[in-house]
């Protein structure tokens, strides 16, 4: 489930912050907000690809999809503000990096973060003389959400009620500045986005006489493109079972595209885990990845999943845009 952030950097962010600490700018808050996000993530979904891209009159790609997030941290404190913002502009740019995510990587989410109005608002809806408005076209494997904040007059609540309804339908927060909770505010509107999107999937899999392990997965077993594609085959309705167990073990360099419906890879152990389960989780990653085997999980007589340790992709290197 690649994640795409949009920072404003118009010359509008460079504006005080209405904090109790005078100093702060916008750019500041959009930065503080940011961070909250990609550390929830880099603890909770390691294996997340991260892209940052900032919009003002231009669009550019300042970090591509990567899941090494302490290379967004620094880059996001290097942005610098520069004249107005053209979202419209910038979704057409984002929508088409979009396009290079697989199918398998599950949704697309694109999260803005930004401070006033898209240039021209109004021309993003639809009208009685444009039905389809000037936003650009969304891929279906894409969600926007929106977190903006300002005064009641900069914000244009419609425009991004609009835009984060399409498609798979997103989250929109609107945060009126506070001089004693600004702050507090953006985080709960970050939280707000990764409490419904980003949360995380442990599953009980069973190994035979070895027990069971909480896993998780990366993307998780059921994502909104795998519900789509399972519905395209006319098995629509198909959900993730209690339990998955081990059927087997496919050796990757037999099958480098093997014909499974899914594929995921299983995070390392985690020091929370219990020391029992830990032990088992510890003993089939090592499996998985000394061997460079798949875990074949029989989920239904079409869905077959297949589950690789995730040392495999991890720290691999980043796609450039197309």
């Amino acid at each position: 489930m690649p994640t795409i952030v949009l920072v404003d950097v118009s010359l509008s962010v460079l504006l005080q912050a209405a904090t109790e600490d005078k100093s702060l700018q916008r750019k500041d808050l959009i930065q503080r907000g940011v961070l909250h996000f990609l550390n929830y993530l880099e603890k909770e979904h390691p294996l997340e690809e991260v892209a940052l891209m900032t919009f003002s009159s231009k669009c550019r790609t300042v970090v591509p999809f990567t899941n090494d997030l302490s290379h967004l941290r620094r880059e996001l404190y290097n942005i610098e503000a520069e004249d107005r913002s053209d979202l419209t502009g910038a979704l057409g740019t984002v929508f088409e990096y979009a396009k290079t995510v697989p199918p398998s990587a599950g949704v697309c989410n694109v999260v803005v973060v930004t401070d006033g109005r898209p240039a021209t608002p109004y021309s993003l809806l639809p009208s009685e003389d444009n039905k389809t408005g000037s936003a650009p076209p969304q891929p279906l494997n894409t969600r926007v959400h929106a977190i903006a904040f300002g005064t009641a007059e900069e914000c244009e609540h419609e425009v991004f009620e609009f835009l984060c309804n399409r498609g798979p339908g997103g989250h929109f927060t609107f945060v009126e500045p506070r001089r004693d909770s600004t702050i507090a505010l953006l985080r709960r509107s970050f939280d707000s986005i990764m409490q419904t999107y980003y949360q995380v999937q442990r599953l009980d899999v069973a190994l035979g006489d070895f027990g069971s392990i909480q896993a998780q997965l990366h993307p998780q077993l059921m994502h909104d493109m795998l519900g789509q594609r399972l519905a395209e085959l006319g098995y629509e309705g198909l959900s993730v079972p209690p339990r998955l167990a081990v059927g087997g073990f496919l050796a990757m360099s037999d099958f480098p595209f093997p014909p499974a419906m899914s594929d995921h890879a299983l995070i390392a152990p985690q020091e929370t885990m219990s020391d029992e389960s830990k032990t088992t989780h510890a003993a089939l990653y090592k499996v998985l990845s000394q061997e460079n085997l798949y875990a074949v999980c029989p989920i239904s007589r079409v869905w077959h999943a297949l589950i690789y340790a995730d040392d495999v992709i991890r720290g691999a290197v980043a796609r450039e845009p197309e």
